[in-house]
């Protein structure tokens, strides 16, 4: 676990957790929707099990390098190595500063120096210039803009799913095969309250360097996404249930399932604005 980044997988544990209960709760409401959906969540989670996979290759490559290290160093640059992957940096800034905490750490490790004498006994503080400077501690802006590609990205992914499920693929399938109202708030506040959450924990769990149970916590955070769509099933008020269920005309036409992909684009655009606007 340490070598494959430890939060990351327990991440992706809470997301399989999480698309799980998703299943649930849409099989619940519309049992002709199960064997799509399940397609649609094995995809999910091989990304999700991807995005581990791409983490263990890239450290991996340097395993040898941070076995030589004494153990002191060797924890605190896994946990260095989750900050930086946990910030906003580009891929290429993660990978320069990756490599130079590593010198850093090889270096002070052949001068017989302790890692409390390299990071002043704080890796929060130590990070810090190191992640600034690279353009790697989030903004309001960022957050926002990942939040939105979230959120439209789902939407999408969904209403793609709902158009192509009926058979017999047709235009008319952008308007009759709608969303509905509560599966849209849940997941926007997935989106914009969830994913930022979860973040904080992650990168608060490596700043601190949790150890043992201690970092179950991380997992956390997926109480809400969890109980939102536990709710979703158990709601027996028929006021609430008519609300929720209210059909929702998001992406109600290939004009506007066209606009929903440039705002998707927008939000990745806008991110990349913001990681510029860290480095003025």
């Amino acid at each position: 676990m340490m070598r494959t980044g430890r939060y990351k997988l327990f991440m992706t544990v809470g997301l399989a957790v999480l698309l799980i209960a998703q299943a649930v709760v849409f099989i619940a409401i519309g049992p002709e929707m199960t064997s799509g959906l399940w397609f649609l969540m094995s995809v999910v989670i091989m990304l999700a099990i991807l995005a581990v996979g791409i983490a263990f290759v890239t450290i991996k490559k340097i395993e040898r390098r941070i076995d030589s290290l004494p153990d002191g160093f060797s924890n605190a640059f896994m946990d260095a190595n989750e900050l930086i992957g946990l910030s906003s940096m580009t891929r290429t800034m993660k990978q320069e500063t990756t490599a130079m905490i590593l010198e850093i750490f090889e270096h002070a490790a052949l001068q017989n120096r302790t890692v409390e004498e390299v990071t002043g006994g704080d890796l929060e503080s130590f990070m810090e210039d190191f992640i600034t400077a690279a353009g790697g501690d989030p903004i309001p802006l960022y957050w926002f803009s990942y939040s939105s590609l979230l959120f439209v990205g789902y939407l999408l992914m969904i209403k793609i799913y709902k158009v192509v499920r009926v058979g017999n693929f047709s235009m008319d399938h952008f308007k009759t095969e709608t969303l509905d109202v509560g599966i849209t708030l849940t997941y926007a506040l997935i989106a914009y309250l969830f994913f930022p959450w979860l973040m904080i924990v992650m990168k608060k769990a490596a700043r601190e360097q949790w150890q043992g149970l201690k970092r179950l916590y991380i997992l956390f955070p997926f109480i809400v996404p969890i109980g939102l769509l536990s709710l979703l099933i158990g709601v027996n008020n028929e006021p609430l249930r008519s609300f929720l269920d209210q059909p929702l005309d998001v992406f109600g036409s290939p004009y506007g399932f066209v606009m929903g992909i440039l705002v998707f684009m927008a939000c990745i655009l806008l991110m990349n604005y913001s990681r510029r606007k860290q480095l003025k």
